[in-house]
């Protein structure tokens, strides 16, 4: 019997010694460890604690020579971890002998900016370096060279989890500092491009690119927002230099929108921001939009409504000036909190009726689920309050029909 290893598969003469069986393959998924065999081997070279073990299984992702050169680091029992520089820079050192070193410069480029995207489409790859992505890539998985491939109509590869660590280690060296940040900032445009917004943000951060890394979070926000991904938001801008935030309207507007489910008296604070410096800049739309979100803070709040009358007052005036025949999402974000406001703070205000109408009116325009299910609730809870019955069923029948189109 003979055990051949090598990085490629069989060549095309093996193919008939294949077909007859006479060949047996052992893949790559054969051979990584599990957790249990991770286990196994770290109670027969040294005693690890157990979150040591899954942590080292999942940055090994079962690779055994990764693995064993992890494991010289790795913390103990007592989870002291003294020899944890030892055991990557043998890793690092190990990637660098068998991979890195040999190859030729162009190639330690492409692989060192390609390590920036941590998902790889081939098409992505090609813009960001301008070489023969789809080659160099395809070559590197079929050589097992640490390089992972899924797709179909386009190939889209990764580097292992410590591979990438080491790769993304050289940047400084292969690219230098310039270069390395323009690249970084070229990569987050082409992420952006296609909507991985999230990649494309730390990239700008890590590039120091402040000024793009906020102008991405503001033109992201509503939609991120939509998408339940507030918390990200809130990160994002508070990542930013405080410098940078504190002439942000716009990003003092979001940063309290998304906080106003969750902590709606610290949104308020923010808001209350945005909608000063709204108004000393003369945005009359981000001033009535900020405002707006402040009496909605005081629903979510559900404490004390009377300061909601000044709030009302102050919309009332705003939504006169504000031009709305094209803006759909905006007279439904503002005519909803209006009536919002009047209901709970302000109920004999004589712009009720009107408001109704309009919110009625909106109701019955093309919108998003959500958003036509929660004007339903608040014009419902008006009809309630106010004993419109005729209103109430045509609110009812509105929701129904709609939720039926959806099902």
């Amino acid at each position: 019997m003979l055990i051949w290893i090598s990085r490629r598969d069989p060549p095309d003469s093996y193919a008939h010694l294949i077909a007859n069986s006479r060949v047996s393959l052992i893949e790559w998924e054969v051979l990584r460890f599990t957790l249990a065999e991770v286990s196994a081997l770290a109670e027969f070279r040294k005693n690890i604690s157990g979150d040591a073990i899954r942590r080292l299984h999942v940055q090994s992702e079962g690779w055994a020579a990764g693995l064993t050169l992890l494991m010289e680091g790795s913390p103990g029992v007592d989870g002291t971890a003294s020899r944890q520089p030892a055991g990557r820079e043998a890793l690092f050192a190990y990637f660098a002998q068998q991979s890195f070193a040999q190859a030729p410069r162009s190639t330690q480029e492409f692989l060192v900016t390609t390590a920036l995207l941590s998902q790889v489409p081939a098409s992505l790859a090609f813009d960001l370096t301008h070489n023969a992505a789809a080659e160099i890539l395809e070559d590197l998985y079929r050589r097992h060279l640490f390089t992972h491939r899924r797709g179909e109509h386009e190939h889209v590869y990764w580097y292992h989890a410590l591979y990438r660590d080491f790769l993304l280690s050289r940047v400084p060296d292969v690219l230098g500092g310039d270069a390395a940040r323009h690249t970084q900032r070229r990569a987050a445009f082409l992420l952006s491009e296609r909507g991985l917004i999230e990649e494309a943000f730390h990239l700008y951060a890590a590039a120091g690119d402040w000024g793009a890394a906020a102008n991405l979070a503001g033109t992201s926000a509503a939609t991120m927002l939509a998408r339940g991904r507030g918390q990200t938001l809130r990160e994002w801008i508070f990542m930013l230099p405080e410098s940078l935030l504190a002439g942000q309207a716009c990003l003092r507007h979001w940063l309290g929108v998304s906080m106003i489910q969750t902590e709606p008296g610290e949104a308020r604070k923010h808001l209350e921001i945005a909608a000063e410096q709204f108004a000393r800049q003369g945005d009359v739309r981000g001033q009535a939009l900020a405002v707006a979100a402040i009496i909605d803070s005081y629903f979510y709040e559900w404490s004390d409504f009377r300061p909601v009358r000044t709030w009302v007052g102050k919309l009332e005036s705003l939504i006169e000036k504000v031009p709305l025949d094209d803006q759909s999402d905006i007279a439904r974000r503002l005519y909803t909190s209006l009536l919002l406001g009047m209901l709970y703070a302000a109920p004999g205000n004589h712009m009720l009726p009107r408001v109704v109408q309009r919110v009625s009116a909106i109701l019955d325009e093309d919108i998003d689920h959500n958003s036509k299910m929660s004007m339903a609730v608040i014009l419902f809870s008006y009809c309630n309050l106010a004993c419109d019955m005729d209103l109430g069923r045509s609110v009812i029948r509105v929701a129904v029909l709609w939720q039926s189109t959806r099902s």
